[in-house]
């Protein structure tokens, strides 16, 4: 993850920009169940919640109970740039694969993608 927010040049904590993507996906976010997923303490996600609210990316959601949160316009721009940094991060890793060891991940993700659907 750090090298990913060194590629992307920001200066955010791992927990923070975790945090960008997990309200881009679930803004209602619910910190208890969040923090006991990732195995994290639930003062180290607000933490984390805090410095997205400092820097702007991130304000609470009216009418939700905090901590829930949506990205402001400055942090939907941070995350497409954490987001463009980790795509070349994976591509330039990836360009080091022989095609075997590619072919596999490609059988490996497919597989992922099957479970999911099969959730759905």
């Amino acid at each position: 993850v750090t090298e990913v927010i060194r590629r992307a040049g920001l200066s955010l904590s791992p927990i923070a920009a975790w945090l960008l993507v997990r309200i881009e996906i679930q803004p209602a976010l619910e910190l208890e169940k969040l923090a006991a997923r990732a195995d994290l303490t639930p003062a180290r996600v607000r933490e984390g919640i805090h410095e997205l609210d400092a820097g702007g990316l991130a304000e609470p959601v009216v009418g939700l109970p905090d901590p829930a949160r949506r990205l402001t316009p400055a942090g939907e721009r941070t995350l497409h740039r954490l987001v463009e940094a980790r795509k070349a991060y994976v591509t330039e890793l990836l360009g080091e694969w022989t095609p075997e060891r590619r072919g596999k991940l490609t059988e490996a993700l497919q597989k992922v993608a099957r479970d999911f659907e099969a959730i759905s």
